[in-house]
């Protein structure tokens, strides 16, 4: 099978590519190579005779159409976003544009291709969600498959809006379409403007770590990875299914975590914890995922369990300082001030 995967070149999407290939798939990135592609870490993959990347912007319709008609693909996962949440605060029509326009050209393109290439049934198109577009939970209540859409945050917003707009074109046009939602996803080669490489850049460079008080389900990036390419093989067209480890772990427990695991792989005189503050503009929430048909109708199980996927995590930021700590300043520099960030964040926390 032959796979297109957008955003290919970024966090999830390169270990997607990895997998895909190990699957003996073949593979064409697409990615606009934005602030957040990853490019170190798929250098390696230039070697595989089935593979290759098309540095493509998805809103860009007509080079879409060329990619498309150079690799006629079986299959399109769809994973390019922008994803920054507190940028989306200020930088909306870059969300808007991105999350909301390029889906649309890129379902108009794909469904182009289905059609002409006349695999009606075989084809697929995976679009990876997230949990975001669910909102808060209340209680100790989880997120099912059929949970209804109700984002609280600009960001998670343009994702709802996306994944209408892939539910409607597989009822109205009959393209083969099928959903993932996912947790909070955590491994090597994360952006820090996530939380866990932030939590870790702040700390090794000596700045306070603000914890928050999110209680979020994480999974590690393999898994996810896993669990997305096993909904490609066996998944139920217009279905959509919730990828989730079960592993829950709030702010302020998590940073104590990976400060503990530094001060293993990276000692310190004073104590990294030290740095830990909370931060009490933002409310608690939760966000959790019932996996329970993906693991049931399709047999997927994780593989690495969180506190041995975050000391793999911690250990692989210790080496490779020379990669995230220019991203780290770009962050801080692209990102919202503290105060405009208090403000902002109160009305969507």
């Amino acid at each position: 099978m032959k796979l297109i995967v957008t955003g290919g070149a970024g966090f999830i999407g390169n270990r997607v590519m990895r997998h895909a290939l190990a699957l003996g798939h073949g593979v064409v990135g697409v990615d606009a190579i934005s602030y957040a592609a990853s490019l170190s870490a798929i250098w390696d993959l230039d070697e595989d005779p089935n593979y290759a990347l098309e540095p493509c912007d998805i809103r860009d319709r007509g080079a879409l159409e060329r990619v498309f008609a150079l690799h006629r693909p079986d299959a399109v996962i769809h994973l390019a976003a922008e994803t920054g949440p507190d940028r989306a605060l200020v930088e909306s029509v870059e969300h808007v544009g991105m999350n909301i326009a390029g889906t649309h050209a890129l379902l108009e393109v794909a469904t182009a291709h289905w059609r002409e290439i006349g695999a009606l049934e075989a084809f697929r198109f995976v679009h990876v969600s997230t949990a975001e577009v669910f909102g808060a939970l209340p209680g100790e209540a989880v997120f099912g498959d059929e949970t209804p859409l109700r984002p609280i945050h600009p960001n998670a917003a343009t994702k709802a809006t996306a994944e209408h707009l892939v539910n409607a074109w597989g009822k109205t046009f009959g393209l083969p379409v099928i959903t993932t939602h996912g947790c909070a996803t955590y491994g090597p080669w994360q952006n820090p403007e996530k939380p866990i490489p932030a939590i870790l850049a702040q700390a090794i460079t000596n700045q306070p770590i603000g914890a928050g008080g999110m209680l979020r389900d994480w999974i590690h990036v393999d898994d996810h990875a896993r669990a997305i390419l096993r909904v490609l093989e066996a998944g139920r067209v217009g279905e959509s299914y919730n990828i989730s480890a079960g592993a829950e772990l709030g702010g302020s427990d998590l940073a104590r975590v990976l400060c503990r695991l530094l001060q293993v792989h990276r000692p310190a005189p004073l104590a990294y914890a030290r740095l830990i503050e909370q931060t009490s503009e933002v409310a608690a929430k939760r966000s959790a995922l019932d996996a329970t048909k993906l693991r049931e109708d399709l047999g997927w199980q994780p593989q690495v369990e969180l506190s041995a996927g975050l000391a793999r995590t911690v250990e692989w930021y210790c080496q490779n300082h020379g990669w995230w700590l220019p991203l780290f300043t770009q962050t801080k520099d692209r990102g919202v001030s503290g105060a405009a960030l208090s403000q902002l964040t109160r009305n969507v926390a």
